[in-house]
């Protein structure tokens, strides 16, 4: 675009240059001739090449007010309002015109000013929406409340629905809106500087905050909400679109009939590339899974009647009968039977970390494992060098399994993002579970090996090194074995029942 309005002014001034030439080559002809009826004619014709001269200068100037409105709003990224633009053209032809006829023709402008202001009092009358639409798209460029390229959501004052799109255009009449439903809708710029009240989301960056309101009971303590919630929001925030360089917030809002409500604050780039209703799923979507797995719901309306005991509202981790609950919805547990679930829950110890502990540290001895109940964690691996984040962990995750079962060193550092809760299962209070129930450890070692090949599976290292790694089943048999050994049980032979590698036979004794 700017290669072509260059040409085009160079075409200007070479034009501008052919008439100059033209018109010194014309007098001198007529110099040369010097007769009276002659003069008429070079009058004339000189009255020709200057009316001809004024408007290349005026086409010139149109071309250079393209080349550097466009080169100016190019250097900031931005869409060229053309209201402004055509303006200034305008101007330039109306002063060209006047020029004419005062300097060239000798014509005098009173009489054009009374007519045109007649005429214009005329117009005015009858273009008076039109005008104040111009004169408020005027405005509207020069104030820059809003520009092409923004997205805005306008509120009509006195009703409640709204409407949210990006500007696709705003001429001399009206503003272009493209909506979310990929609607266009154009809308008077006299309405949209007087009727509406408009909200930029883009106006100064692009980052804008937005929030969510979540109700829950008063008898659930704040610190334990705010701290679920927490995690919640920043699991979310992992998600593309997210502006994680602003942490999000949790604040109590108010409290009305059913309970306490919290305030989640969160920062997003809206529509580039995740919507505002796009992002408050995922937040809500997180927030409702950590809020089940611990074991609570949303607030109820109190005017309920109960004629029979009243529904629970939240699990207690401290109590043996809801911690056991709370246990049985792990992964690596659901082979226990509830009674060895009540059993274990009865000796595992919680612990509460905040925001940047970790919880174990990558090389050091261990032999525990731990459960995530409330909060977020992050596995951090490295390799002497470099750090590296490999997965988050929210509540029903678990870790630390193999220095559990097999008294292996701690394989990756885990930190928490947010303040945690986690309970840790040590070996003498697992001894006791195996020496009851021998198949509890090749059911185990299945679970723990399937969660490996789930591992590989999402990060294709299955595929990549699948000539390097020991067969399944093999796996399976040594797992078992190292766990046996590590607690001192004596061998078997058999693998899980109900497996794929029932009947396996031992491979290492």
């Amino acid at each position: 675009m700017n290669g072509k309005i260059s040409r085009n002014l160079l075409f200007n001034i070479l034009i501008f240059a052919i008439l100059l030439l033209a018109r010194g080559n014309a007098n001198s002809f007529w110099d040369a001739i010097q007769t009276g009826q002659h003069d008429v004619i070079r009058n004339h014709t000189d009255i020709v090449f200057q009316i001809l001269l004024c408007l290349n200068v005026a086409f010139f100037l149109k071309e250079l007010v393209n080349f550097f409105y466009l080169k100016k709003f190019a250097a900031r990224g931005e869409a060229p309002p053309k209201l402004i633009k055509d303006l200034l053209i305008i101007l330039i032809f109306f002063a060209d015109v006047f020029y004419i006829f005062s300097i060239v023709l000798h014509q005098p402008l009173t009489g054009i000013w009374i007519t045109s202001g007649t005429l214009t009092l005329v117009l005015g009358f009858a273009l008076r929406n039109i005008i104040l639409d111009l004169f408020s798209g005027i405005a509207v460029n020069i104030e820059k409340p809003y520009q092409i390229g923004d997205w805005i959501e306008i509120h009509q004052r006195f009703a409640v629905n709204s409407m949210i799109g990006q500007i696709t255009n705003i001429s001399w009449r009206a503003t272009h809106i493209c909506t979310e439903e990929n609607t266009n809708v154009v809308i008077p710029n006299s309405l949209m500087t007087t009727m509406v009240v408009t909200t930029n989301y883009w106006h100064r960056s692009k980052a804008t905050r937005f929030q969510v309101m979540v109700t829950l009971d008063f008898s659930i303590p704040a610190v334990r909400v705010k701290r679920i919630l927490m995690a919640g929001t920043l699991e979310a925030m992992k998600e593309n679109g997210f502006v994680k360089e602003n942490p999000p917030q949790v604040l109590i809002e108010n409290t009305d009939d059913r309970g306490v409500v919290y305030k989640v604050r969160y920062w997003i780039t809206p529509w580039h590339p995740i919507s505002p209703s796009a992002a408050k799923d995922k937040v809500f979507s997180s927030i409702f899974k950590h809020l089940d797995a611990a074991g609570l719901s949303l607030a109820n309306p109190k005017e309920d009647v109960y004629h029979y005991n009243m529904p629970p509202r939240q699990l207690d981790p401290d109590k043996i009968l809801d911690r056991s609950k709370l246990l049985s919805q792990i992964e690596i547990f659901t082979i226990l039977t509830p009674e060895e679930t009540e059993q274990l829950s009865k000796k595992i110890f919680r612990h509460t970390y905040s925001t940047g502990q970790c919880v174990v540290n990558q090389g050091e001895k261990g032999s525990s494992m731990f459960v995530i109940f409330e909060g977020l964690l992050e596995v951090m691996v490295s390799d002497g060098e470099t750090i590296v984040t490999v997965a988050t962990l929210a509540p029903s995750d678990y870790f630390g399994e193999m220095s559990l079962l097999t008294g292996e060193n701690r394989s990756a550092t885990i930190r928490c993002l947010s303040d945690s809760v986690v309970y840790e299962i040590k070996q003498n209070e697992f001894t006791e579970l195996i020496y009851k129930r021998d198949e509890i450890v090749e059911q185990i070692a299945f679970k723990i090996e399937e969660r490996r090949l789930s591992n590989l599976q999402l990060i294709q290292e299955e595929k990549d090194h699948l000539k390097m790694k020991p067969s399944h089943e093999f796996r399976i048999t040594t797992l078992i074995n190292k766990i046996r050994q590590f607690f001192i049980i004596p061998s078997s032979d058999a693998v899980p029942k109900g497996s794929p590698n029932h009947g396996l036979k031992k491979v290492i004794s």
